[in-house]
């Protein structure tokens, strides 16, 4: 039987699986079938033809008692194949009816790409709520390896169906971590507004200012913009490089309401000493918006952190009212 449906001979694709289902109902069983699927018995091509038309849990324990040398050639020669969408709608129909855990069970069972393939025709059939609920199971049974899968997606379906701004937000965040800091910034940006400041407020820091730094700047600002708590966003922007938070800080200007007091209130929560690297790499429009809204002792302290003709350069955007402050506060030889 193993071997005729490696050769697709004619056998329908039920009694198949449920003849391999009660070939491997037992351990012996089991062992038999994956002797079958040797090399020695049958080229690795038709042994993938044969794990395709069973249930992905049987597959997958299959696969375990092979060796790891067989092993990665079927797997190859499932992936090298142009059954891998055929063998994702296999398993979408076998379990598409399942409870959301057994789903979930199966699906992080499954090589990444055919995996994503099936994750995929779940995001396509299913409501957004369905859909959001399996993603976000998947997460929370397995964050890594569900991160491995969300990396063989689209960035743009991942993130509309994690655009949750509710109590599974941590969840979603939990995952960010175990992508490349390419592939997270590409899902991040793709999020809403709203979600993408959670996501990163709620992110371990150097995987947040690796996602900041990678990010069109325009969509850094929005997060950090939009994010609750300002003094999380301060210490993300005070990890990374000081021309990217420049950019990222003239965007801010631009965005905030008034002009240049959300970028103000950010300078204010980081250290003189970063702020003075940040500002003076600022352009002069954006700069003046955000010195209008700093606030004195905040400004007296960068100043001071700067050489004599960095603090002429950068004072020279502030107004005359402002600056008439700032001389009187400083020190005469300053």
């Amino acid at each position: 039987l193993v071997t005729r449906v490696g050769q697709r001979q004619q056998w329908s694709k039920s009694t198949t699986r449920g003849s391999l289902r009660k070939l491997g109902s037992d351990k012996e069983g089991m062992e038999l079938v994956a002797e079958t699927l040797g090399k020695d018995l049958m080229p690795p091509v038709c042994a993938g033809k044969v794990l395709i038309h069973m249930e992905p849990e049987m597959a997958a324990t299959l696969m375990e008692l092979l060796p790891p040398e067989e092993r990665d050639e079927i797997e190859a020669a499932i992936l090298a194949g142009p059954s891998l969408t055929q063998a994702a709608m296999d398993v979408y129909l076998h379990i598409r009816e399942l409870p959301l855990d057994n789903v979930v069970a199966g699906i992080l069972k499954l090589k990444p790409a055919l995996a994503a393939e099936v994750v995929n025709l779940c995001m396509e059939e299913w409501d957004d709520e369905d859909a959001t609920d399996l993603f976000v199971g998947m997460i929370v049974t397995d964050r890594t390896r569900s991160a491995v899968i969300a990396s063989n997606l689209n960035p743009q379906k991942v993130a509309y169906v994690l655009n949750v701004v509710d109590d599974r937000v941590m969840a979603v965040a939990s995952m960010v971590p175990c992508m490349s800091p390419e592939r997270a910034s590409s899902v991040l940006e793709q999020m809403t507004i709203p979600m993408r400041a959670v996501c990163l407020q709620n992110l371990e820091r150097r995987c947040a200012v690796a996602c900041v730094v990678q990010m069109e700047f325009r969509k850094a600002a929005e997060a950090c913009c939009n994010m609750h708590q300002l003094n999380v966003a301060a210490k993300i922007l005070s990890e990374a490089e000081a021309e990217a938070v420049a950019v990222i800080l003239q965007e801010v200007c631009e965005q905030s309401v008034p002009p240049g007091k959300r970028a103000a209130d950010l300078l204010s929560a980081m250290t003189a000493t970063k702020g003075a690297a940040i500002v003076l790499r600022m352009n002069a429009r954006s700069l003046e918006k955000m010195l209008r809204e700093a606030q004195l002792l905040v400004l007296i302290e960068v100043v001071q952190c700067m050489e004599n003709d960095e603090a002429a350069a950068v004072t020279s955007s502030m107004d005359t009212k402002k600056l008439v402050q700032l001389m009187a506060a400083l020190p005469a030889f300053r």
